[in-house]
């Protein structure tokens, strides 16, 4: 990430998509979260970036599978 369309904050780091367990309840994941890196290696806890997968009756309305920056630094799910 180049710092020019995201916040600087998630210069370093790795955006994670995780896609959710159907059969847990209560559903976890579902959401896309970034988890902040120090010296190429994970350091401090991961940050809800896209939430909202989850309809108020825990259905699921969507399952982040991928996460890609494009070519001007747009974070595509």
């Amino acid at each position: 990430v180049d710092g020019k369309t995201l916040a600087a904050s998630f210069n370093e780091g790795l955006f994670i998509g995780q896609h959710g367990s159907w059969n847990r309840k209560p559903h976890s994941g579902y959401k896309v979260v970034f988890v902040p890196f120090s010296g190429g290696k994970p350091n401090g806890t991961p940050v809800d970036v896209l939430t909202g997968f989850l309809n108020k009756d825990e259905k699921a309305m969507g399952r982040p599978v991928g996460v890609v920056n494009d070519q001007r630094g747009g974070l595509l799910v």
